[in-house]
């Protein structure tokens, strides 16, 4: 059963996808209609489960399963990848196994780098501590409601694995 994203609970498993690029209006009301129609009879072993999509800045796919009801299994996590995987072959981007890091430019937009392209960035200060990261391990609603997700890559796992700089600890308005 596919219910308003809003309207899952904070508990809910949630799932973080993202494309390199935005989506074109095409690519994105298809992936939209596949979505539709796949969560809305998205089961594990033949037991509905209450989910939720957002689609954010045409490049950001977050999917939650409200685990209360009935939780996902393996085989219904896999189904949902195969879904994806799918869908993304008949747009033409990726949206599983992607291995970039998702930023926030200084213009507010969103941008993918490989782990090595971060790295590079990092070294030669265009992305600092300040940059807003998005923080793919999180696993509940709520961890996206109350800022995990979106955070200062100081503040997150991107902290230990790339050289931020000396402003690291900084914040600035755009990322608070």
């Amino acid at each position: 059963m596919r219910l308003p994203f809003t309207d899952l609970p904070d508990t809910a498993r949630l799932w973080s996808f993202h494309t390199a690029t935005p989506l074109t209006p095409e690519q994105e009301q298809a992936l939209r209609a596949r979505l539709e129609s796949f969560l809305s009879t998205w089961a594990a072993h033949r037991r509905e489960m209450h989910t939720g999509y957002d689609l954010r800045e045409s490049q950001l796919l977050l999917v939650a399963v409200d685990d209360r009801h009935v939780g996902p299994s393996g085989c219904s996590i896999d189904a949902l990848v195969h879904e994806l995987q799918a869908a993304g072959a008949e747009i033409g981007v990726e949206l599983i196994d992607s291995p970039d890091v998702l930023y926030r430019r200084e213009d507010g937009t969103l941008a993918a780098a490989t782990r090595a392209e971060f790295r590079a960035r990092a070294e030669s200060g265009t992305v600092t501590g300040t940059t807003a990261v998005f923080d793919r391990t999180v696993e509940r609603l709520g961890d996206l409601r109350s800022g995990r997700f979106e955070l200062p890559a100081s503040q997150s796992w991107h902290a230990r694995a790339f050289p931020l700089g000396a402003d690291a600890g900084q914040q600035t308005s755009a990322t608070r």
